[in-house]
C-alpha cells in the first residue's frame, strides 16, 4: 500500500498504464536474505493471461511474494498502510553545521482483512488492483468559503 508511492517497479508500471498498456508491478522480497525467482517467475509465466485479463484501463495490477520455492496460495488483495515511525533527528555539530539522520522504527503494517501484507507474510502470492491516478473523484467537499 504505502510501499507503492516509492516503489521504482510500481512506477513503471503506473506509467505504463498512464499510456494506455497493461501494466503489471511485480515485486519479490528476499527470504534470508536470498533470492529465488522461479518459483514468482513460473506463477506469472502461468497465468499472464489470466493476469492480463484482470487489466482494465487505468488500473495498476501488483504482484508480491516472498521469495519462496513454492507457494500455499494466491489472494487479490487490499491495499495496506506501512507507518515505518520514520523520524529525523537534526544535530548542531561543534562545526557549526547541522546534519540530519533518518531513523526508522518499528514498522507497523494495518488495512483491511486479505491486505496484501497480511496474504505476503502467509506465503501467498498478493495480486492487488488499483488506480494508477490516485484521485478519488468520488469524494465530494461542501460549504468551502476561502477569503481572498
Amino acid at each position: 500500500g504505502t510501499d507503492c508511492i516509492y516503489s521504482g517497479t510500481v512506477a513503471a508500471a503506473r506509467q505504463a498504464v498512464l499510456y494506455e498498456v497493461p501494466g503489471i508491478a511485480l515485486s519479490l522480497s528476499p527470504y534470508n536474505n536470498c533470492y529465488d525467482y522461479n518459483a514468482f517467475a513460473e506463477f506469472v509465466a502461468n497465468n499472464l493471461e489470466m493476469l492480463i485479463s484482470l487489466y482494465k484501463p487505468g488500473v495498476v495490477l501488483s504482484l508480491n511474494a516472498v521469495s519462496r520455492n513454492s507457494y500455499k496460495g494466491v489472494q487479490l488483495t487490499t491495499l495496506c498502510i506501512r507507518d515505518y515511525k520514520d523520524k529525523v533527528h537534526i544535530l548542531n555539530a561543534p562545526d557549526n553545521n547541522m546534519y540530519g539522520f533518518f531513523r526508522g522504527g518499528n514498522i507497523e503494517s494495518f488495512g483491511p482483512v486479505k491486505n496484501e501484507y497480511e496474504v505476503v507474510s502467509n506465503n501467498e502470492i498478493a495480486i492487488t488492483r488499483f488506480y494508477a491516478e490516485l484521485v478519488n473523484y468520488n469524494e465530494k467537499v461542501d460549504n468551502l468559503n476561502f477569503k481572498l
